[in-house]
C-alpha cells in the first residue's frame, strides 16, 4: 500500500486582504466582517488622529496574520487596559486590532487596514457608535445616520464584559 493520500480539502477563498500603512504587516480573512462599530473613545481618538476609530468583528478561525509576530507591537506599554491588547505595527504604527479579554473567539480590526480592491462579496457598513460620552466635541455624530448611539460600550457587550470580570478576567491566550 502506498503512502497515506493528503487531505485535498480545500481552503476557504479570502475574501478579505488588509495591510498597514507601511505594508509590513498583512492579514488576509476568508469572512467579511460580521459586524462594524465606530467607537470615540479617547483612546481610539487619539491613536487614530481621527474622531473615532472602526473595528470591524472577524472570526478568529476566519482571520490570519501573515507578517512576523515580531513586526507587530503589542499596546502593552501604552494603549492595552485591563480588558483588551491592541496591536499596532511595530513600524509605522498603524493600528491593526484590539482583543477582548471577554471575546476570545473574535477580533476587532481597524477597518482602516482593510485594502479595498481586495474585498469580495458585499461588505456590511456601520452598526453603532460607542463612546459617545468621549467623542471629540468638534465632530457631530449625524442623527438620521440609522446607527445605534451609545455613551459607553452597547448593552449585550457590557453584559458579556460584566460577566466575564465576575468569572476571574481570564485573559486572552492569543496575544
Amino acid at each position: 500500500m502506498g503512502p497515506a493520500a493528503e487531505s485535498t480539502t480545500p481552503s476557504p477563498p479570502t475574501v478579505l486582504r488588509g495591510s498597514c500603512s507601511c505594508g509590513l504587516v498583512t492579514c488576509t480573512s476568508n469572512t467579511l466582517p460580521i459586524s462594524i462599530t465606530l467607537c470615540h473613545c479617547t483612546t481610539c481618538r487619539k491613536l487614530s488622529g481621527a474622531p473615532f476609530l472602526s473595528f470591524g468583528q472577524i472570526p478568529n478561525t476566519a482571520l490570519r496574520w501573515t507578517s512576523p509576530p515580531s513586526q507587530i507591537e503589542l499596546g502593552i506599554k501604552l494603549t492595552s487596559s485591563a480588558i483588551a491588547i491592541r496591536g499596532s505595527c511595530r513600524s509605522c504604527g498603524s493600528p491593526l486590532f484590539m482583543k477582548y479579554h471577554c471575546r476570545p473567539d473574535g477580533t476587532s480590526v481597524a477597518m482602516g487596514i482593510v485594502d479595498e480592491g481586495s474585498v469580495v462579496g458585499d461588505m456590511v457598513g456601520p452598526t453603532e457608535h460607542i463612546f459617545l460620552a468621549e467623542k471629540a466635541g468638534w465632530w457631530q455624530v449625524g442623527e438620521g445616520d440609522g446607527l445605534e448611539k451609545h455613551e459607553g460600550f452597547n448593552e449585550q457587550f457590557q453584559r458579556r464584559l460584566e460577566k466575564w470580570e465576575v468569572n476571574g478576567k481570564e485573559r486572552r491566550g492569543d496575544v
